[in-house]
């Protein structure tokens, strides 16, 4: 829907304003937006073409390579980033994550429920002590999440928690 819009305006300012690095830009968030990220790291190319000091570009650069997997790129892309705009939210955090899976410390599933503000828990739910197990002998997810919504003292379905 508007997404789409956006792309036909920010289309039409680069075709009437092809030197305009913010058009590409806009263009490019757009296309991110919908998880078109070929499209979206070319309009990157373009804005920091014609801008290099655009760290808002450099910012969606460095997201893009995360999220597909490219670490050590991200990382450098977050440290230019961070040479533009030292205070820009999130970038001592993303910095911080990246250096540890470059230098070889993964992240967990629980470091990054941490690290994402998330309260974590680990509770060993393999059927000890008398945890009713099915018929295979083994917890169900949902016998899982009821033991646990009994230990925490949850009495409502919508708060039984989600066990990954």
């Amino acid at each position: 829907g508007e997404t789409v819009l956006a792309i036909r305006h920010f289309t039409a300012l680069i075709d009437h304003a092809p030197e305009f690095a913010e058009g590409y830009n806009g263009r490019a968030t757009a296309y991110f937006q919908m998880g078109r990220y070929g499209l979206s790291l070319e309009d990157i190319r373009m804005t920091l073409q014609l801008n290099p000091q655009h760290f808002s570009a450099m910012s969606g650069l460095a997201l893009i390579l995360e999220e597909l997997g490219q670490p050590e790129d991200a990382l450098a892309a977050w440290r230019e980033v961070e040479k533009l705009n030292p205070s820009r939210e999130g970038l001592k955090d993303a910095i911080a994550r990246l250096e540890k899976q470059v230098e070889g410390e993964a992240l967990s599933l629980m470091d990054g429920l941490v690290d994402a503000g998330y309260a974590v828990y680990a509770l060993d739910l393999r059927g000890y002590g008398e945890t009713p197990r099915d018929g295979t002998g083994w917890l169900t997810p949902s016998r899982a999440a009821e033991d646990v919504a009994a230990v925490l003292g949850l009495d409502r379905p919508q708060q039984t928690p989600c066990l990954v």
